[in-house]
């Protein structure tokens, strides 16, 4: 896996990895608000929101795999696992963790860096100009508010951006 991440700038297929980590990913139509969800059906499935822009489903099946990573007894415990508020989701602080592995599976603090330095953005000159967020949205792949959220987190830009 980390030679298909080097190759490719930090861009990473995340439905290869969740082959790799031995996930299954299907789309269905799922209701709105339900971007979507892991179980355990004898193996593990990732189950995306079809009607979900691609940037989204993305991001929603990268945090799934963040959740198989850092949560899998949970998975085996419960046999599904899903972010809207129900009995099959997990406390805040472990949603949280999830959002930020899969923000550091999509968008790689050095390759964030690299890309920002390639275009003499820095800290203290970043112009919050949607040209600058919606290029590094369409490099990697997510949404510009997955963007947004990233740089603040690895303090790219100032938090008041």
């Amino acid at each position: 896996m980390l030679i298909i991440l080097i190759a490719n700038k930090g861009i990473i297929d995340i439905v290869l990895l969740a082959i790799e980590l031995k996930i299954k990913v299907y789309s269905e139509d799922l209701k709105d608000d339900k971007n979507a969800f892991i179980t355990k059906k004898g193996g593990y499935e990732i189950i995306v929101n079809r009607n979900q822009m691609p940037e989204r489903q993305r991001f929603s099946i990268t945090r799934e795999i963040a959740h198989f990573i850092l949560h899998k007894e949970e998975i085996q415990d419960r046999r599904v696992l899903a972010r809207e508020n129900s009995n099959f989701s997990l406390d805040i602080e472990s949603e949280k963790a999830a959002d930020a592995l899969a923000a550091d599976i999509l968008l790689p603090k050095k390759y964030v860096e690299e890309c920002l330095t390639e275009r003499n953005i820095s800290k203290e000159n970043f112009i919050t100009e949607i040209r600058v967020i919606k290029n590094l949205a369409e490099r990697f792949k997510v949404s510009k508010t997955a963007a947004i959220v990233r740089l603040r987190e690895t303090q790219l830009i100032y938090e008041s951006l």
